[in-house]
C-alpha cells in the first residue's frame, strides 16, 4: 500500500514537471497574453461595427421610404426635368417695382413738419 502511495506522487510529479516544461517550450503562457491583448484590441472594433451596421440599416429604410414616397419622387423628377411636368404650362407672377416701393412714414401725431 505503501508503495502504491509512493509510485502516485512520483507519476504525478513528473505529470506536473511535463506540463511544465510543455509550457514553458511552447510558449503557452505568452501566447494566451497575446490572445487576451488581441481580444481587448479588438473589442472596440467590433462595437464599431455594429454601430456602423445598425446605422446603414436605418440609412438603406430611410432610402426605401424615399423611394416610395410619392412627394420625393415628384421632387426629383421636378429636378431632372427643371421643373416642369410634360404638358404643364408655368406661369410666373411678378409684381410690378412701383408697387413694391414703400409708401413714405407717417410723422407721429402731434408733431408738426
Amino acid at each position: 500500500m505503501h508503495r502504491r502511495r509512493i509510485m502516485y506522487v512520483v507519476v504525478l510529479a513528473m505529470s506536473v514537471g511535463l506540463a511544465v516544461t510543455y509550457l514553458e517550450r511552447r510558449q503557452l503562457r505568452e501566447r494566451y497574453e497575446g490572445f487576451q491583448q488581441s481580444e481587448q484590441e479588438i473589442e472596440p472594433a467590433k462595437r464599431q461595427i455594429g454601430e456602423l451596421e445598425q446605422a446603414l440599416s436605418e440609412e438603406e429604410a430611410r432610402a426605401q421610404n424615399l423611394v416610395n414616397d410619392p412627394v420625393e419622387v415628384e421632387a426629383a423628377i421636378r429636378r431632372i426635368k427643371r421643373g416642369v411636368r410634360d404638358g404643364e404650362t408655368v406661369f410666373r407672377v411678378e409684381q410690378d417695382p412701383a408697387q413694391t416701393e414703400a409708401p413714405p412714414a407717417e410723422p407721429p401725431a402731434g408733431v408738426q413738419p
